[in-house]
């Protein structure tokens, strides 16, 4: 059994269409690393040039948002990660 992220429309692009993609999880940090592995098309939307999560991207697990989680909380096959590109404008 494999951690389930949840792919937001605009970067289904990079993950052929998928809407979900399985990964080996770990902590969100190393899932999130090995999102953008797999599908490198999706690093330069995920992270920022040093390598951090984008003020652009909300990451939750189980409908927690990861800024209040602890970063090095292992998370379970159970868990599923979300990510939500976040919209801004006027």
């Amino acid at each position: 059994m494999a951690l389930r992220v949840k792919i937001p429309v605009p970067l289904q692009q990079f993950t052929h269409g998928q809407k979900e993609v399985e990964l080996k999880g770990g902590t969100v940090s190393d899932t999130l690393k090995e999102l953008v592995s797999k599908f490198p098309g999706m690093k330069k939307h995920i992270f920022d040039a040093q390598d951090r999560l984008s003020g652009f991207m909300n990451i939750y697990v189980n409908k927690e948002d990861t800024r209040y989680l602890p970063q090095e909380r292992i998370l379970k096959d159970t868990d599923e990660v979300l990510i939500i590109h976040a919209v801004s404008g006027g």
